[in-house]
């Protein structure tokens, strides 16, 4: 009888599969909002592209039972104890995202076809916390700067919720007759981008009840998220490189108290000058702090 041995999350295997599940559901976060808010016709297309989706996302649930757990510099390969830890962390949205909805009885009834299942596609979105938690996870076993990545991902979400808003926009008819799709996303998007940046120029504005009730939403998260977005970015750019700043404050301070000794502007130079000489040769107390923390097989 064939057991299925384990696998290794390190390999380069387990990458380039969680790689296309990353990807799958990148693009179906970005695609499922359009759906909903444009509503097309189904086709063939869909349901095949559907079917390839709930075949991906249930093989990475079963996989996910094959795959040993890291702990504590070591992998764990008993499988009660992998499904164990699975079914207790990622296994509830992992079914959820993977279950074909789209195959429920009625849903493909003339009528109410379209609407129901634009809808049910929302399930597959469950699958983007395990996504998030793999890329974090990825970045740190990668080595990549943490700044430059917190960076990208930040923005990289904000240009998402964005694109999501818009959609909503869209679907509560915000968006007056235009030219076509693309023109009514443009101006849908345009219109949160103001609105979510506190700028909002008033050329588009909510006429009904529900327009009215999500802009103003939008606009209460566009504060939060202004607010957020300006004080993480500023931390970020301070954070870029942690050495170097906490050489130029080391710096600062030293000339701030020749300036209170009233050393000549000469003199001052000179030892600032030896400081970045020290800076750039020698380790540095924090350095050396630092390697002395680690095992000696380490260092």
């Amino acid at each position: 009888m064939y057991v299925m041995r384990m696998l290794d999350p390190n390999s380069r295997w387990k990458e380039a599969w969680d790689l296309i599940q990353a990807l799958a559901i990148l693009l179906a976060s970005i695609e499922i909002p359009v759906r909903i808010a444009f509503q097309p016709e189904l086709t063939g297309w869909h349901l095949t592209a559907e079917a390839i989706v709930t075949v991906l996302f249930l093989a990475d649930v079963g996989l996910n039972f094959f795959t040993a757990v890291p702990h504590r510099n070591r992998l764990i390969t008993d499988r009660r104890y992998v499904a164990r830890t699975y079914l207790k962390t990622w296994f509830v949205p992992d079914l959820l995202a993977a279950l074909p909805l789209f195959l429920l009885p009625g849903v493909w009834e003339a009528g109410r076809m379209v609407k129901t299942l634009h809808l049910l596609h929302l399930n597959r979105l469950l699958k983007l916390t395990r996504v998030v938690h793999n890329i974090v996870d990825w970045q740190r076993h990668q080595l990549i700067n943490a700044g430059i990545f917190r960076l990208v991902f930040v923005g990289f979400g904000i240009l998402l919720i964005a694109h999501w808003i818009a959609c909503g926009w869209i679907l509560i008819g915000g968006v007056g007759p235009t030219a076509g799709d693309l023109d009514t996303y443009v101006d849908a998007l345009y219109w949160t981008i103001t609105t979510l940046t506190t700028v909002g120029y008033g050329d588009i504005t909510p006429d009904g009840r529900w327009e009215k009730l999500y802009t103003m939403m939008v606009m209460v998260a566009g504060v939060g998220c202004y607010g957020y977005v300006i004080g993480n970015i500023a931390s970020m750019l301070a954070n870029l490189d942690l050495v170097r700043s906490a050489q130029l404050k080391k710096i600062d301070q030293v000339d701030a108290l020749l300036k209170y000794r009233r050393v000549p502007p000469m003199l001052r130079q000179e030892v600032k000058d030896y400081y970045e000489h020290v800076f750039e040769s020698h380790a540095t107390p924090q350095d050396e702090a630092l390697l002395a923390e680690l095992p000696l097989a380490l260092r």
